[in-house]
Formats: structure tokens, sequence, C-alpha cells
């Protein structure tokens, strides 16, 4: 199991060296900035993914849940971005609602 624990931490690491350099090259950019927030939830449930498998309680099991949901809401609003729709306030209020929703459910 270290083996697959390493793994899983590179990841993490990974993505979220991948979100800091994106930002660090285009920090004025809103995709920049949609894709390093979703970079950074995603690399937390990698984290708790990893704690679960080395501390199995039922807390790390709601936290992988959570962040699992809370990174599905950011990754919704990514897309859209790139696809080219407008992100109003009122999509961007309904995936973040949903994510908290999701998240407070876990």
């Amino acid at each position: 199991m270290e083996i697959l624990a390493i793994v899983i931490l590179l990841a993490a690491v990974c993505n979220l060296a991948l979100g800091g350099f994106i930002l660090a090259k285009k920090p004025k950019e809103r995709t920049a900035w949609i894709f390093g927030v979703f970079c950074l939830i995603f690399a937390i449930w990698v984290l708790s993914n990893l704690l679960l498998m080395i501390i199995p309680n039922v807390f790390w099991l709601k936290s992988t849940y959570a962040f699992g949901a809370t990174s599905l809401a950011a990754m919704a609003l990514w897309i859209l971005e790139i696809t080219g729709h407008k992100i109003t306030k009122i999509k961007a209020i309904f995936f973040i609602v949903l994510g908290l929703i999701f998240t407070l459910g876990c």
C-alpha cells in the first residue's frame, strides 16, 4: 500500500502545482482562476482519499464525498467557461450553492 499512497500523494502535489502554474502565468484571467480553484479543490479531494486509506474512519469518508461533490461543482463552472458559455451570477451562485449543499450533506 505504500506505493499506492505515494502515487496518490504525487497526484495531489502535481494537481496543486498545475493549478499554481496556470495562475502564475495568467493571474488576471478568469479562466485561470476558475481552473486554479478547481485544482485546489480536486487536490484536497485526492488528499482526503489518501487520508481515508491511511486513517480509515467516518470523518475521512465523509470528507471524501464532500470534496468530491465540491470538485464536481467547480468542474462544471470551469467547463462552462472553456466552452464559451456565459457564466452569469445566477449560474455561478447555482453551482456554488449546489456544491455547498452536497458538501454539507456529506
